[in-house]
């Protein structure tokens, strides 16, 4: 295979992910939109908590066992594979019990939480059962990945998203309380789980599972350090809601939570692109020695870099500049306070055009993840807690911010150690810097035209979104950001190309 043809194989592999993770988001998405019209704020308040806390949950207690499966599945036979993907299912059920068992005994147990949230306590049962079977549940996807069924790993994360969606929303539609809708929702997380073991064993079927070599003890010596990385940095990022959580009423943190979120492609694309990348890069340094390995590894990673940019700067500068707008179409004006936390959140999105943790991973060095995420949530928490009698709800959001920025210096000091780089070539840094400069500069004119505008909100963003694309495109074009290649891209990617040529 050619390296052209390799190029595009990957670009159709990322597309696929991308668009499926996408439509994952908009569903997430959609969920909150639909919710908020059908339930009054301390309703949302309640569920949007519990949900969260679910989810804080997964994110640490996991334990890096579902990420490890990127990392040893490429390089095993298919009955170590076999093998290995039942164990990690195994761990992730015995952890999710007892998950829920923490869930049920802060809650309940010790009533945190439930200060100015009524009724609370009776509805943590069934999210518990819905981590049960949740944390099993999300191994499905990664392993997928690992064996390159792109298609079919984008399949199972969005029906895993639609199933989420319809679980709550419909039984809110049909006027149902809080305790049934969230009874559904652990019923079908329960479908969901017995589906991914299905899966798995048909994946793998007509070969005997044998221990890969290592065993356990390998696995978790690669995952334990990952996941504790995970629970810092899970906690890094979830910092702010938890603290609204523990101090604020359930309306202030439903207005919160709506507002407290990132655009899901932006949020999604690099660590997607660095995921499907990952076990790529493992291999290049498994094959190719020394200096030449290395510099190939940099070369693909920051090609990636410049493609995710091309796409995570502009619209994060667009949804900065019209912060309010977005809000009014997505949670009615209602939600107006929740522009503030947004626009902060947004601050974060320039970090985000790749994920940092997974080229520590490619290096084999998971310890130092965790002591990023450590570094991370000591400044994030230290700030965060300081800040929210200065500034009230904002304070937080703005210490999760400060938080990443220090925890980004830290992944580029060690990436440029390992890969044998100066901080001038660490990172790509003239067409991140070009392309972000270009951003601001096709925001200006759209903010003017905000200024003079007075449509109904969804027609105004739209309006909005249509000149911001539009000065954005020909500027990039004009200083060379965008390349007839990257055109065609993106032109690709909203087409859905990739996905037809899949199917």
């Amino acid at each position: 295979m050619t390296a052209q043809s390799e190029a595009k194989r990957f670009s159709a592999q990322v597309g696929i992910v991308v668009f499926s993770r996408l439509l994952s988001g908009v569903a997430q998405l959609l969920t909150a939109v639909i919710l908020t019209r059908l339930m009054d704020k301390e309703q949302v308040g309640v569920l949007m908590l519990l949900v969260t806390l679910a989810a804080a949950f997964n994110g640490i207690g996991t334990l890096g066992l579902p990420q490890s499966i990127l990392y040893f599945v490429p390089n095993l036979t298919d009955g170590a594979r076999r093998w290995l993907v039942r164990r990690t299912t195994a761990m992730l059920t015995g952890l999710g019990a007892l998950a829920a068992g923490l869930l049920l005994l802060l809650i309940v147990g010790f009533g945190v939480f439930t200060e100015g949230k009524p009724g609370m306590a009776p509805l943590a049962g069934w999210v518990a059962l819905y981590m049960l079977f949740d944390f099993p549940g999300g191994v499905l996807k990664h392993v997928l990945i690992a064996n390159e069924r792109h298609a079919l790993a984008s399949a199972a994360e969005l029906m895993a998203s639609l199933s989420y969606l319809g679980s709550l929303c419909i039984p809110a539609a049909l006027g149902a309380s809080l305790e049934n809708t969230l009874m559904v929702l652990a019923l079908t997380a329960a479908v969901r789980f017995a589906t991914a073991v299905v899966g798995l064993e048909l994946l793998y079927r007509g070969h005997r599972a044998e221990p890969m070599s290592g065993g356990v003890r390998a696995q978790l010596a690669y995952a334990v350090p990952l996941g504790l990385s995970q629970v810092t940095g899970y906690l890094n990022g979830q910092a702010d809601k938890v603290l609204i959580g523990l101090f604020f009423a359930a309306e202030v943190f439903a207005e919160y939570s709506m507002g407290a979120r990132e655009i899901p492609l932006v949020t999604m694309l690099p660590y997607t692109v660095a995921s499907v990348l990952m076990p790529r890069l493992v291999k290049i340094l498994a094959t190719v020695p020394g200096d030449a390995g290395r510099a190939q590894v940099m070369d693909l990673w920051h090609a990636s870099i410049r493609k995710v940019s091309l796409m995570v700067l502009p619209i994060a500068v667009f949804f900065l500049a019209t912060a309010e707008t977005f809000v009014a179409w997505l949670f009615t004006r209602d939600y107006l306070g929740a522009a503030d936390p947004l626009r902060i959140y947004l601050l974060l999105l320039p970090l985000r055009v790749t994920a940092y943790g997974i080229m520590i991973q490619v290096f084999g060095q998971p310890r130092l993840v965790f002591r990023a995420s450590v570094l991370a949530f000591v400044v994030n928490l230290a700030l965060s807690v300081a800040l929210v009698w200065p500034l009230g709800v904002l304070g937080p959001p703005v210490g999760s911010v400060l938080a990443q920025v220090v925890a980004v210096g830290y992944y580029l000091h060690h990436i440029r150690r390992l890969s044998g780089t100066t901080w001038r070539t660490v990172f790509p840094w003239r067409p991140y810097l070009v392309n972000l400069v270009v951003g601001l500069a096709a925001a200006v004119p759209a903010g003017l035209l905000a200024e003079q505008l007075d449509l109904d909100p969804a027609a105004e963003l739209g309006v909005l979104a249509v000149a911001y694309a539009a000065l954005y495109i020909a500027l990039a074009t004009a200083t060379r950001v965008l390349s007839p290649q990257d055109l065609a891209y993106l032109r690709d990617l909203a087409l859905l190309k990739a996905l037809r040529k899949a199917g």
